[in-house]
């Protein structure tokens, strides 16, 4: 095509820039309206409205997950999340955004604000957290290239502080356990570990190939029971296996996820 001179950054009637299918051929074409230069018109500016269709085959492919989740938590409970920089087909990895969620304590702790961008934490490849309460906390993070198309997610696990119950009139556990509840589950499940002394755990959820789904704790906990809430709204229906490894021994338990 010809190359068309580049609107305004700004103006008094502002722009637009949208996606839709206009040829309905079942991907996204995209339409520009705005302010342009008139070339060689000394200044002189006019509205232009111009339409792009996509007529690529070959369907755009999602970015790789980012890889080499780390966390690392200060001694004032601020924790410092980083990756490395997810690859894609047709977008740099410099440009490719990432959407991010933390879970904890029964909640969606992490609501970035929105940017104009397709990640909710735009081309970053690290994030910063704080006020968090005492707790474990699992994130959540995907590349999403330049089209829109998010990538697989790729999780981790963090604590905060100390999740040991340190009540008086409560007897350690007896024995090393794991159960959830509810199960089966629709949204959420909450896995119950119960450790009679610290140790270090490893939770782990496998599909019933034996591939893992998720590495949800891989960290040392204090003696006492901890609560664990899950979301599963990315998890397919169907049986799951929870593998709960401590130096102590293994416990395992199956995990029912509908829909």
């Amino acid at each position: 095509e010809n190359e068309l001179p580049a609107p305004r950054a700004s103006g008094t009637a502002g722009g637009t820039f949208s996606w839709f299918d206009l040829d309905g051929d079942l991907d996204l074409d995209y339409f520009i309206a705005g302010e342009y230069f008139v070339p060689g018109g000394n200044g002189l500016v006019e509205a232009q409205m111009h339409a792009y269709r996509n007529d690529v085959d070959a369907q755009n492919q999602a970015p790789a997950a980012p890889s080499n989740l780390a966390a690392v938590v200060g001694p004032g409970g601020e924790v410092s999340l980083s990756w490395d920089p997810a690859v894609d087909d047709q977008t740099p990895s410099i440009a490719l955004t990432y959407d991010l969620e933390v879970y904890g304590q029964g909640t969606q702790w992490v609501t970035p604000r929105r940017l104009p961008e397709p990640g909710n934490v735009s081309s970053g490849t690290q994030w910063a957290l704080s006020g968090l309460p005492d707790g474990v906390y699992q994130w959540s993070l995907r590349a999403v290239d330049s089209s829109f198309n998010g990538g697989a997610f790729a999780e981790g696990s963090f604590q905060v502080g100390s999740t040991t119950d340190t009540s008086p009139n409560l007897d350690l556990p007896a024995r090393l356990a794991l159960s959830s509840f509810p199960n089966p589950a629709t949204t959420r499940t909450t896995m119950r570990l119960a450790l009679p002394q610290p140790t270090p755990v490893r939770l782990t959820v496998f599909d019933v190939r034996g591939r893992e789904v998720s590495r949800i704790a891989d960290a040392t906990f204090g003696a006492g029971v901890h609560d664990i809430e899950v979301p599963v709204t990315r998890w397919a229906s169907g049986t799951y296996y929870l593998r709960l490894q401590t130096p102590e021994g293994d416990r395992s338990q199956v995990l029912h996820v509908l829909r």
